[in-house]
């Protein structure tokens, strides 16, 4: 997993502290799962872009017959008024190296 903040930074593996946020253990055995956590009062802009990108570092298929890897991204938010909106996106990885975007968050600063 690969976050990109609004400054440019981007948290992952090698870099996993970004402006308020952290990114869990990498997992580069089974199904992870690997988490990023920001907190709310991290986002400095009125409207800040997180972007986050799966990055498929080796082919761990026993055959082609196994087909692609997928990358699964649930994103948690809470809204002005407290509620939670939780959306899923998932990508097809097939090549060696490939990185692939898999969600965009666009995020409100809350005072």
């Amino acid at each position: 997993l690969h976050v990109t903040e609004p400054s440019g930074r981007t948290v992952n593996y090698n870099n996993k502290r970004g402006r308020g946020s952290i990114l869990s253990k990498d997992f580069t055995q089974g199904y992870g799962p690997e988490v990023y956590i920001l907190k709310a009062s991290a986002v400095q802009s009125s409207v800040a872009k997180y972007e986050a990108f799966a990055h498929y570092y080796a082919s761990h298929q026993d055959s082609k017959l196994t087909g692609a890897t997928s990358a699964v991204v649930w994103t948690i938010q809470k809204t002005p008024e407290k509620k939670q909106v939780i959306n899923f996106s998932f990508a097809r990885l097939n090549t060696n190296k490939e990185r692939t975007q898999i969600a965009s968050v666009d995020l409100e600063r809350t005072l």
